[in-house]
């Protein structure tokens, strides 16, 4: 699959958030005359939902498994991702593009 996890979650969180900062900002008639200057924040938001949420929930987790006189760690590193990148570094990667867009934009 193309996500893990709650992985998913990054392009639907943009999704929510385009058209959200569409409505507020603009008509739907003229997104193609102020899509780029809703572009940048809506990276900026999901890359900090992406980082936050991706630290949270990729954090490894230690489980000890008690058996006859034998006690064994196991560590369980979960993985949210979407196309095979984990969510934190999305969030590194969108925020970056967020800030190239909205420094060009107002150049």
């Amino acid at each position: 699959m193309i996500w893990s996890g709650k992985g998913a979650l990054v392009p639907v969180i943009f999704a929510i958030c385009f058209v959200s900062l569409t409505f507020i900002l603009g008509s739907p008639e003229t997104i193609f005359t102020t899509w780029s200057l809703i572009l940048g924040p809506c990276l900026l938001i999901t890359a900090i939902f992406s980082w936050w949420m991706g630290k949270k929930w990729n954090k490894p987790e230690v489980l000890v498994i008690v058996e006859e006189n034998k006690r064994k760690e196991y560590t369980l590193i979960p993985n949210h991702s979407f196309c095979w990148i984990r969510m934190e570094h999305w969030g590194a990667v969108l925020g970056a593009i967020g800030i190239l867009v909205m420094v060009t934009q107002f150049v």
